[in-house]
């Protein structure tokens, strides 16, 4: 079940009119849902970044240094006013990087 069905129903048999939904992650999935108006927020945890930061670690371990247990990260709030801004910007991204999604 889509979580837009699963909402309109959970808010149907609630008799609510006002439901604000967050999600975790800020999948495309999400940000579709957001710019739709179906979902108020996602946060999103800036997969590129992840990915970069581990990288980076990486080769720090293979020369031998140390590195934090812990790495905290960015997130991004996503909401209706600046999904399609992240949205682009996480697209170019992808593409620089030539990864490719699967569909």
């Amino acid at each position: 079940m889509r979580l837009q069905t699963a909402m309109r129903q959970t808010a149907a048999a609630a008799n609510l009119t006002d439901v604000v939904v967050v999600g975790f992650d800020g999948t495309f999935n999400a940000m579709d849902s957001i710019s739709n108006g179906e979902m108020s927020a996602s946060v999103a945890q800036l997969p590129v970044e992840e990915g970069y930061q581990g990288v980076i670690n990486a080769v720090k371990i293979l020369d031998g240094e140390t590195v934090e247990k812990e790495q905290p990260l960015d997130v991004v709030v996503l909401n209706e006013e600046n999904v399609a801004d992240f949205r682009t910007d996480l697209e170019a991204r992808i593409a620089e990087s030539g990864v490719k999604l699967g569909n």
